[in-house]
């Protein structure tokens, strides 16, 4: 068990960096990724990758 807060002196505002927001994949693109993946050792986890909206 831990004897006291560990978050105690952390402050929910601030920090980080900003990120510019991502765009997903249009349907072209995720088809020729695939055509492109297709047969490699990678392509499982290209698929797992669009399937989740992973980008």
């Amino acid at each position: 068990m831990i004897g006291k807060d560990p978050t105690l002196y952390l402050s929910s505002e601030g920090g980080g960096i900003l990120q510019k927001d991502k765009e997903a994949l249009t349907d072209e693109q995720a088809e020729r990724l695939i055509d492109e993946v297709r047969g490699l050792s990678i392509y499982t986890f290209v698929m797992l990758g669009l399937y989740a909206g992973l980008r």
